[in-house]
């Protein structure tokens, strides 16, 4: 009987550029492009000062730390970089797997493609397997896992990152199938910190995918890990689902359906789940010029798992808690580092206070209805019944969206439009340094914003 590691090696080892419907290339470099555009505006945050303390004392290597240019090993650049990923809490999402798999899977890429001197095309169908993979291993079971206190990122994000450098490294089948199964074995994150709100989230996606490259180093090694890992009873889905055995939906169009088009870029930096709130109060608040001080009540309904996400409903500033997130909408009417790290700020600690969150079975995932009360009767309302699929940007959508980053990045703007020209041809890029030597930023400076995960 065949298992889940070998079904999924398999499909690694076969995939090739060539393969790949041209949707799917142009999707992947999309998500590469929206993942490095918003590492580049995350740079000055706390949580990147103290990736980059980690990362160096793990030694010199040939793998390069965006912006700082350090050339350190590349498990810890794959850490590093997944740290500056995800430290604005704008990177993509899978919804169905509530996964970012891009804080994970390109930290790796980058990292193993600098060592084994990819092409463009080998980063391209490299992507494509790790975020097919991670979304598929993700999808729906999530639902368990976080009832259970797991954070779907770096406990899906493992095998995610391992099968991308795996593919880069060439492994065997039967080494790739080791890889997953390391993958497995280093898979954790903890959602504590969403009630806490505490800075676990960066960290947790970095690690992950260190976790991924150390689990191909020790599949490409010989390193045998279980046939069953995924689903025997004591492997990973019976110990984070308690769901071992039905993994079927898993392997259903693999290799012919691309679920990974489902992948979403967030245009705020805020939790996927907020996303749509978010928008709504900043659309309202701007187009009916709100005073904060003058509203009575606001009442948000939302898609049921995301109103009960942990932190998402609570009095305690982070960036999954809906409450929060539209408050600063409304209160700064912008979303940036600055605004939102601005966790004291009394007219929004006070709009908080006047936020209800309701759990509605009427509305879909990323769909909202939202009211503002107004102290002199009037009422402001606005529905939104969006999917996935709206979030889900062209190329040219998430250029833009880089392009009113730079503002927040403090870098050339020359610079940023070579970026982006190179990833909109990647496939003509010979050698990955040509891209990271471009991604490099002598001298730019960290001047930190503590962001409330």
């Amino acid at each position: 009987m065949s298992t889940l590691s070998n079904e999924v090696a398999g499909f690694s080892c076969q995939l090739s550029y060539a393969y790949l419907p041209i949707e799917v290339r142009e999707k992947v470099k999309t998500l590469l492009l929206h993942g490095l555009g918003v590492g580049l505006a995350a740079y000055n945050t706390e949580t990147v000062r103290v990736a980059l303390e980690v990362g160096k004392k793990q030694g010199s290597g040939k793998a390069t730390i965006l912006i700082d240019g350090s050339q350190v090993t590349p498990a810890a650049a794959a850490f590093v970089n997944g740290v500056i990923l995800h430290s604005r809490a704008q990177e993509d999402n899978y919804k169905r797997g509530s996964i970012h798999p891009g804080v994970v899977i390109i930290p790796a890429a980058l990292a193993i493609g600098e060592t084994a001197y990819s092409s463009g095309k080998d980063i391209i169908a490299a992507l494509a397997a790790g975020y097919e993979i991670g979304c598929r291993l993700s999808r729906d079971f999530c639902r368990l896992s976080t009832k259970r206190g797991f954070r779907s990122t770096p406990v899906y994000g493992p095998a995610a990152a391992a099968i991308t450098a795996s593919k880069l490294l060439n492994l065997s089948k039967e080494q790739t199938m080791f890889a997953l199964g390391w993958a497995a074995n280093l898979a954790s994150g903890l959602l504590q910190c969403s009630i806490d709100k505490t800075t676990e989230m960066p960290f947790q996606a970095g690690l992950a995918s260190q976790h991924g490259v150390m689990a191909t180093w020790l599949g490409q090694a010989g390193a045998m890990s279980a046939k069953a890992i995924y689903e025997g009873e004591y492997g990973f889905y019976g110990a984070f689902t308690e769901k071992g055995s039905e993994l079927g939906p898993i392997l259903e169009g693999l290799g012919e359906q691309y679920v990974l088009l489902e992948t979403f870029s967030k245009p705020h930096p805020v939790g996927g789940g907020v996303q749509t709130p978010t928008s709504v109060m900043l659309s309202l608040t701007k187009e009916n010029n709100i005073d904060p001080g003058e509203v009575e009540q606001v009442t948000i309904w939302m898609h049921p798992p995301e109103a009960s996400y942990p932190g998402a409903d609570s009095l305690k500033p982070g960036l999954v808690n809906a409450k929060y997130c539209t408050a600063v909408a409304c209160v700064h009417r912008k979303l940036t580092l600055d605004t939102l790290s601005q966790i004291d700020h009394p007219q929004v600690l006070s709009l908080m206070e006047k936020i209800t969150v309701i759990a509605d079975d009427n509305l879909e995932s990323m769909s909202c209805k939202l009211n503002i009360g107004m102290k002199h009767g009037r009422i402001f309302s606005k529905d939104a019944y969006l999917t996935p699929k709206d979030y889900c940007f062209s190329m040219e959508q998430d250029a833009e969206l880089m392009r009113s980053l730079i503002p927040e990045m403090d870098l050339p703007k020359e610079r940023i439009e070579k970026i982006i020209a190179m990833i909109k041809n990647l496939e003509l890029c010979n050698d990955i340094h040509e891209l990271m030597n471009i991604l490099v930023f002598p001298g730019k400076k960290i001047i930190p914003n503590r962001l409330p995960f």
